[in-house]
């Protein structure tokens, strides 16, 4: 049908109008934003993984020393704070420090070896402990904590093991 067959005052449209546009595009920059925010979200959650992955090695590389040689290293607490003079430990330290995984908070240690009676996996353990500042991950949803750990800080994460020293041989 030709627009000179239609009736007078009626034209037969074609194309889109502005409005169809306009429509099509803020739909369109609402999906990109969506996309956007995914993929960010994402990496957040590859990078928290990352440093758990990291830390998990970190504390069964230093649980394998401990089982390697127990005499060196019961009824000794050791920390990251600075060398201890250990040359097993310092190694570890050393390459614990170069993973980059922050500092944590609150005057905490980055990683520790408890091997002393007093620990908190019991007499004849050690307590391995890594700590890291997870600060760049997305914050998990609020969840109601009693009130002793509510000002517990979220961004601060902790990987502790417990492992059984071998005897010592008679």
């Amino acid at each position: 049908m030709h627009a000179k067959d239609l009736p007078l005052g009626r034209v037969q449209q074609r194309g889109f109008t502005l409005i169809e546009v306009l429509v099509t595009l803020v739909v369109v920059a609402i999906g990109a934003f969506g996309l956007a925010a995914l993929q960010l979200t994402g990496m957040r959650s590859n990078y928290s993984a990352f440093q758990r992955t990291q830390a998990t090695l970190a504390v069964n590389d230093l649980v394998d020393r401990v089982q390697g040689a127990p005499e060196l290293f019961r009824g000794r607490r050791l920390d990251t704070a600075s060398a201890t003079g250990h040359a097993v430990f310092d190694a570890w330290r050393d390459e614990l420090l170069r993973l980059g995984l922050g500092e944590p908070s609150r005057d905490r240690r980055l990683g520790e070896l408890d091997c002393t009676a007093g620990n908190r996996c019991g007499s004849g353990h050690c307590a391995v402990a890594v700590r890291w500042d997870d600060s760049r991950a997305e914050a998990p949803p609020p969840v109601v904590t009693p009130p002793a750990e509510a000002s517990r800080d979220v961004s601060e994460l902790a990987f502790h093991v417990c492992t059984r020293l071998p005897l010592p041989a008679r």
